[in-house]
């Protein structure tokens, strides 16, 4: 299961390359709803309570079925948390439709591992691949995703030729996530493929990185020097410093001066993802950034890498008019504190 807060970062970023121009989220009327069984018997529980971040918790009527509505954001990642009398507490992570909708069943048991998805639901979404309406290869590729079964690497690589955008990123952060090896060669040729969007080629980059086969150098530096679009360089580029070429580093850095804002966001995402000490003044400065996806993957990044210095300019960012920056913000001064504690110790 990965985790949950680089979830939404995923999420966001593969907002921001569908749109033109990365701006505030839109807000909707998106209602999120399901039911909740028990494991065992299949039953329906009532009075189960189901509490979204932010919101004020429902409670399931006699059918087992709960309902909250409004303010959901299109494409958004959030959690939710459910609890029962008699049952331990599970957890679920979704992602919004275009429309700002959600649906999430839960499966509560005695036992922990009861309240993961059933295996006839797994295979259901496996074959939901193959529907042909977007949403729903969405939310089965979603759901697959956050699973994180090595015996789906076949279907990830399959679905990098899916004829819709979001399926194909998930696909590739999927693959990177897991890190199977077959999935190298596909992810190559999905990265060299300039009739690719550049959502999903930036996303094979990192992928490429994630896994960290060294049959990928050749492929990533010549990218990261030749190729016509700046975020896929700087993606490419920082894959490369996490399989050990450092000369690249410099690179990554430049792209959080770049005009182009997308490029300025991979270029503060990718910097998290390799942890370098020497990242942190330069991600501080784009704080302030005018693009909000800009400042919250420098807040998230400064939070990784675990710098003392970020925490004056992080608090400031506590003030921030977007609610995704100050809640990255407030999670990178949380992951400072716990750091900052363990080297004390």
């Amino acid at each position: 299961m990965f985790h949950r807060l680089f979830f939404k970062l995923l999420v966001l970023m593969l907002a921001a390359f569908v749109a033109p121009v990365c701006g505030d989220p839109v807000v909707t009327d998106g209602t999120v709803f399901g039911h909740v069984y028990d494991a065992e018997s299949g039953d329906l529980i009532s009075a189960a309570f189901v509490c979204c971040e932010g919101k004020t918790p429902v409670i399931t009527n006699a059918e087992g079925y709960y309902e909250i509505e409004g303010d959901f954001a299109p494409l958004k990642s959030f959690t939710l948390t459910c609890y029962a009398s008699g049952y331990p507490e599970a957890k679920k992570t979704l992602i919004t439709d275009p429309q700002g909708n959600a649906e999430a069943n839960f499966y509560l048991g005695s036992d922990p591992e009861s309240t993961q998805i059933p295996k006839d639901e797994v295979d259901d979404l496996r074959s939901k691949l193959k529907d042909e309406d977007p949403q729903i290869r969405i939310f089965a590729i979603s759901d697959l995703f956050l699973i994180g079964d090595v015996r789906d690497v076949d279907l990830f690589i399959e679905a990098l030729d899916d004829e819709d955008y979001m399926v194909q990123c998930i696909a590739v952060h999927s693959l990177g996530q897991i890190g199977d090896t077959r999935a190298v060669d596909p992810l190559i040729e999905t990265l060299r493929n300039e009739a690719k969007s550049r959502g999903v080629r930036v996303f094979a980059a990192e992928a490429l990185g994630d896994i960290g086969d060294p049959k990928a150098v050749e492929a990533l530096t010549y990218l990261a020097r030749n190729d016509k679009d700046q975020s896929v360089r700087v993606s490419a580029a920082a894959s490369l410093v996490r399989l050990g070429k450092d000369e690249h580093f410099s690179l990554v850095v430049n792209g959080l001066k770049d005009v182009d804002s997308s490029t300025r966001a991979v270029a503060a995402h990718s910097l998290g993802r390799i942890g370098d000490p020497r990242a942190v003044d330069p991600l501080i400065e784009v704080l302030d950034d005018e693009n909000n996806l800009v400042r919250l993957s420098a807040a998230n990044a400064l939070g990784k890498i675990g710098d003392s210095r970020a925490i004056g300019p992080l608090l400031d960012v506590l003030r921030d008019k977007d609610p995704s920056v100050r809640y990255y913000a407030t999670s990178a001064l949380e992951k400072l504190e716990h750091t900052i504690e363990w080297q004390e110790m």
